[in-house]
């Protein structure tokens, strides 16, 4: 019916292609008519397979290494046949899975990319484990029925064959009747050594290690639980007051989110604990954290809590004594990102007994200095809480002793004959306390649980001491003789002029000093600035030969703590002699050190110091202190403040 044209382009590429139904004559409309070239696919639509060319370079694991697809090479197969995304590497993927530590579970690894998912088989096998190890116990081991676990801090380095892993991770806690403990579970059962197991399994090997936490009965007071402020004292709830740089702290800022740092001499806080009744031989624990730091071992020091603390219970205000070897213990730095904090490094700190009555308790803690660390710093203990436990023991044991009525002196003071000046020393006493209770435990006591009346230098009138034990006092009979005194003022110089004394005492001062003209200071001030080379020639005058006179320096230590001085060996930074002759000074001779008292200038904090026994010829004996070393003090080189020399005899 119609005629078959042949089809084609021209050379112009106009299309010849016309319907023979027409006949041509549309021919001219379609003249200028285009074909487009055959489809070309730049990219692909849908990725519907990966072919691996290369594997990675890794296909075989050990338990807890992570997947890497280092090595491998693919080309992307879309539905739409677009084949430009050849010779892919692994960074080339949207991811794998599973991501993280691999264990013996996973058999494949599926390959990500452009919503298309290739399993690529592996294998995992289990590494060897050889041990475990708990290098770091929790901060926290002790806690109050109730409390929240916190494993902060907490570090288990377990040892494989493959190497170790210091901070391993995959483990569980159980007690001993498998119940399993995680961060935060609630201690609900008072147990005082509670021991946690860590298990670790690896294939069909299991090693475990242990830790101790002790979960006590009893009273918590919060360092920072304040009473509110306004109110004058709480009805139902411990609390604290704290005291320190002439503020008194009653807001409740913390309430217990905190703790208490930047501690420093003077500093007080009383917890006030209420009890609903009354609780026989609960122990009282400090929990505290050390300070003082040695950094090239990423830990803290142990610190003896007595050095810096005393303790008190009661509105009596009677002290509780604690024994040198009463420490806060140091603990090494936590691991990074563990959630520990060094400065919070808490330890129980155990120091006494007492019977909690009906209503508030008192226990009140000063601060009586700190101890400089390697920074020079004077440190003091952080605080977080009072814990008031209850004791295993039996109650009805008197475990301590309420009232003192009586100490019986089994041996007296070794010294008891004085001369005037002298001070009085209850070295060698032996005692034992009697109490209204019954008590007995507080038997064979020293000097060091004493202290006494007169304190200071004793006179010819002084006929007793009296000794005070808490809150009794017993009186001590002794005796004083009147003595001689040669006084001779550091700065009392030979007189303008002169060239030899008569009959006065005084020094000459070479070295960094030289006074000549008499015009000095002449005894009304002391030597300051003492540095290595300075002599200072005290010639004292005596009418008669004396064998044993005690030579006594007033001096200041320079070596400072935080509102007190520590003590100096005199031999350390000093050369004594006599008549030129250089006269041998023991260790245990001190530049004793003294607590800053209110408007006190810590550079004149005078004591006196029993340097030696000497001879003194009639008419004048020449005593040289000559200073041979110094002591750094924040960068300065100091040695001691000199004052006078006395002679007793």
């Amino acid at each position: 019916m119609y005629e078959k044209k042949k089809v084609g382009l021209r050379a112009d590429g106009v299309c010849t292609r016309l319907c023979a139904r027409f006949g041509g004559v549309r021919r001219k409309k379609f003249a200028a008519a285009r074909c487009p070239p055959p489809p070309k696919v730049t990219e692909g639509d849908v990725c519907i397979d990966l072919e691996i060319a290369k594997n990675p370079t890794r296909t075989e694991y050990k338990s807890g290494e992570k997947f890497s697809p280092a090595g491998l090479v693919f080309n992307a197969v879309y539905q739409n046949g677009f084949d430009g995304d050849k010779n892919l590497t692994g960074g080339d993927l949207d991811g794998w899975s599973p991501r993280g530590a691999l264990d013996s579970s996973v058999k494949e690894i599926a390959l990500l990319f452009e919503g298309f998912e290739k399993k690529l088989p592996i294998t995992v096998s289990d590494k060897v484990l050889l041990g475990v190890e708990i290098t770091r116990e929790p901060d926290i081991t002790s806690y109050s029925l109730g409390d929240p676990l916190d494993l902060s801090g907490l570090v288990m380095k377990a040892s494989y064959e493959e190497g170790d892993v210091d901070n391993e991770v995959g483990y569980t806690i159980t007690d001993k009747d498998g119940k399993e403990y995680v961060q935060g579970t609630i201690l609900d059962e008072a147990v005082k050594d509670l021991t946690l197991t860590l298990t670790l399994t690896v294939g069909e090997v299991t090693k475990t290690d242990t830790f101790v936490i002790h979960v006590y009965g009893g009273i918590t007071v919060q360092a920072e639980d304040v009473v509110k402020s306004g109110d004058t004292a709480p009805t139902d709830a411990s609390y604290t007051v704290i005291k320190g740089k002439g503020e008194l702290k009653t807001d409740c800022t913390w309430t217990g989110t905190g703790y208490i740092g930047s501690i420093e001499k003077g500093f007080e806080i009383e917890f006030y604990i209420y009890s609903e009744g009354e609780i026989a031989n609960a122990d009282l624990v400090l929990l505290a954290a050390s300070t003082v730091q040695d950094v090239p071992n990423n830990t803290m020091l142990d610190m003896q809590f007595n050095r810096f603390c005393k303790v008190y219970i009661g509105e009596e205000n009677e002290e509780v004594y604690i024994d040198d070897d009463v420490v806060i213990p140091g603990k090494p730095f936590p691991e990074a990102n563990s959630g520990g904090n060094k400065w919070t490094n808490w330890a129980d700190v155990p120091f006494g007994k007492i019977d909690i009555k009906r209503g508030f308790n008192k226990v009140r803690v000063v601060c009586i200095g700190g101890i400089p660390d390697s920074s020079s710093y004077p440190r003091t203990p952080n605080i977080d809480r009072l814990d008031v436990r209850l004791s295993d023991d039996d109650p009805d044991e008197v475990t301590r002793g309420d009232v003192c009525t009586d100490i019986t002196i089994k041996t007296a003071p070794t010294k008891l004959a004085y001369k005037e000046g002298e001070y009085f020393s209850a070295d060698g006493i032996v005692f034992d306390a009697v109490y209204k209770n019954g008590y007995g435990g507080d038997v064979n006591l020293g000097a060091n649980r004493l202290t006494w009346t007169p304190a200071g230098e004793l006179t010819k009138d002084d006929t007793f001491v009296i000794l005070k034990f808490k809150n009794f006092e017993k009186k001590i009979d002794i005796t004083v003789r009147e003595t001689q005194l040669i006084t001779v003022e550091a700065e009392a110089t030979l007189a303008s002029g002169a060239t030899t004394p008569t009959n006065e005492s005084y020094t000459v001062i070479s070295g960094k000093y030289k006074k000549e003209d008499g015009k000095g200071l002449n005894g009304s001030a002391s030597i300051s600035d003492v540095s290595v080379g300075t002599k200072i020639e005290f010639y004292v005058y005596s009418e008669q030969t004396v064998e044993n006179a005690e030579l006594i320096l007033t001096a200041a230590s320079l070596k400072r703590g935080s509102g007190f001085t520590e003590d100096l060996k005199f031999n350390q930074l000093f050369k004594l002699t006599v008549d030129d002759a250089e006269v041998t000074i023991p260790d245990d001779v001190l530049i004793k050190g003294k607590t800053q008292g209110s408007g006190e200038s810590i550079w004149f904090l005078w004591t006196k110091n029993l340097l030696s026994e000497i001879g003194l010829k009639q008419g004048f004996t020449k005593i040289g202190i000559e200073c041979i070393a110094t002591i750094n003090d924040g960068g300065i080189q100091r040695a001691a403040n000199i004052d006078k020399i006395e002679i007793r005899y």
